[in-house]
């Protein structure tokens, strides 16, 4: 312990047994640790009894919250004779004081970004030293090597942490429940949504027969069901699951529990897949209400759903409101994230579509490249997010005149989303923007394909933007109007590009393509 608390992390006060300030409760023993700027509070008492036997009694508390099993926050010897000194250091305090000691230490590196440091305190909890071979402390560990882009060593952490959880399954099923869908979050991260919906669906047998002991167990399997269907495409599953977790939590906490701002953020994430982009504000919002009260300011958790709002306004159009929440969510994530983190990518990425709907190609671009540089570093070769990040850095190529990259990030995109089983749920717009980016560089046999594999798989706005170019560069007005037409049916607000895209140039003068642009003005 001596050597441990001289750590640069803690700040750990051990009162004098004699002090006047001496708790009594843990309470009290926040408080001067609070004052003393502690993170945890050691102290004890001694006593003579009559027939001059002497007794010691040693505890400690944690001052803040370390995410530490609440059953470790805190530990008390009770008055034992000092004869026994060395049992109550070896046995009765000191290995709960090593282990909170070592999680404090993994904790504050980690919050940090000093993933490595983090992992070496977290590890020490599992050495011999340490009797605690502890879940909770393999699932963080799992978590850090999912943070330093080692998928393989974070599955075999998360696999020993499932035995572990089955030896003890009699004694507590919960952890066995808990371990299938952290696992399983694992999958979904990894793009393996099948693997991932088979462990929810073992930890959903599991809960429903245990309901009433704990129902936030079943909610939270109820959650990772629900991001497990949306890799499927299922949309209507995920939200039918989605709502059951909700209807559990609202009846459970308060109205202010961030729980529940995490269950409106994955209900908007829902809504958002079915095209329903007022109903996913509406929850955005909700979320972001109890978060910003709730959290602190920089936390990267407030980010991550400033950045789901942002999407949100830039699909209904709102690409100012937009920019404003990425730009919100960047500076979080910039200040405390190292430069290699997977949310700083996603943040980056999110900037860089904003971008490209204002018309800032450059910046765009950059952004792009910026985050497909550390999703490169940190996701499988055939992950789903780099497939929307090709897709999204070939378009920001060809908007800059890279048509040569454009295609190849574009071709790059396609290939994920076409191994990908079930395949890739924006397939569909990958094709779109590739044969965009052909019908700019008057590769018409190419385009023509493109758009046809897009249209097969999924009819939305973009393909008919991209059959109206394909047509106007090739003097056939009547469908170039005609597929413009289309596209605002299918939701196309964009009037500065039907205005200002060089393809629609030879259509400008027809009169239907006036009446389309009055239409846009009028709905505007």
């Amino acid at each position: 312990l001596e050597e441990k608390k001289q750590t640069e992390d803690l700040a750990i006060k051990i009162l004098e047994l004699d002090s006047i300030d001496c708790p009594v409760i843990d309470q009290q023993a926040r408080e001067i640790g609070e004052e003393r700027l502690a993170d945890m509070v050691i102290w004890g008492s001694y006593k003579e009894n009559v027939r001059g036997v002497e007794k010691l009694r040693v505890r400690y508390t944690l001052v803040k919250d370390f995410s530490v099993d609440t059953e470790k926050t805190s530990g008390d010897t009770g008055m034992q004779p000092l004869k026994d000194l060395y049992e109550l250091r070896e046995g009765y305090l000191q290995t709960d004081v090593d282990y909170v000691i070592y999680w404090i230490e993994g904790m504050t590196a980690y919050e940090k970004g000093n993933y490595k440091i983090a992992l070496h305190h977290f590890e020490g909890i599992l050495n011999d030293s340490i009797k605690y071979k502890d879940l909770e402390t393999h699932w963080r560990i799992c978590r850090i090597w999912i943070d330093l882009g080692k998928n393989d060593k974070a599955l075999e952490y998360g696999k020993k942490a499932i035995e572990i959880s089955r030896n003890s399954f009699d004694e507590n099923p919960h952890d066995l429940s808990t371990s299938y869908n952290n696992l399983a979050v694992i999958y979904i991260y990894l793009g393996k949504f099948q693997k991932a919906l088979d462990l929810c669906l073992k930890a959903l047998a599991i809960d429903e027969k245990s309901f009433s002991d704990d129902p936030s167990k079943l909610a939270e399997t109820y959650h990772n069901l629900t991001v497990a269907f949306l890799g499927f495409n299922e949309h209507q599953k995920a939200l039918e699951f989605c709502l059951e977790a909700l209807k559990i939590l609202e009846k459970i906490l308060p109205p202010e529990h961030p729980d529940l701002a995490i269950s409106y953020n994955i209900l908007a994430l829902v809504y958002s897949n079915l095209e329903k982009y007022q109903e996913a504000l509406e929850f955005h919002h909700k979320a972001i209400f109890i978060q910003e009260k709730v959290l602190p300011r920089d936390s990267s958790n407030l980010a991550i759903s400033y950045d789901n709002l942002a999407f949100t306004y830039g699909e209904l159009g709102k690409y100012q409101e937009a920019l404003e929440f990425n730009l919100k969510a960047l500076k979080i994530h910039e200040k405390v994230l190292p430069a290699d983190h997977r949310d700083l990518a996603t943040s980056y990425s999110n900037l860089a579509f904003t971008y490209g709907d204002l018309g800032k190609y450059q910046e765009a671009l950059e952004f792009n490249l910026k985050a497909l540089k550390i999703w490169k570093k940190i996701l499988p070769p055939e992950h789903p997010n780099l497939a929307i990040l090709y897709s999204n850095t070939g378009r920001a190529y060809r908007d800059v005149g890279e048509y040569e990259k454009a295609i190849e990030y574009g071709k790059n995109a396609i290939r994920i989303g076409e191994v990908l089983q079930p395949k890739h749920q924006y397939l569909n717009r990958f094709y779109s923007n590739l044969g965009i980016t052909y019908v700019k560089t008057h590769q018409y046999i190419e385009a023509k394909v493109a758009l046809e594999n897009s249209e097969k798989l999924k009819v939305e706005e973009r393909v008919y933007r991209g059959w109206a170019m394909y047509y106007a560069l090739q003097g056939d007005y009547a469908r170039a109007i005609e597929n413009l037409q289309e596209a605002i049916k299918h939701g196309l607000k964009d009037l500065e590009w039907v205005t200002t895209d060089d393809s629609l140039e030879s259509i400008r003068g027809k009169q239907r393509y006036k009446n389309i642009v009055e239409q846009l003005q009028n709905n505007k």
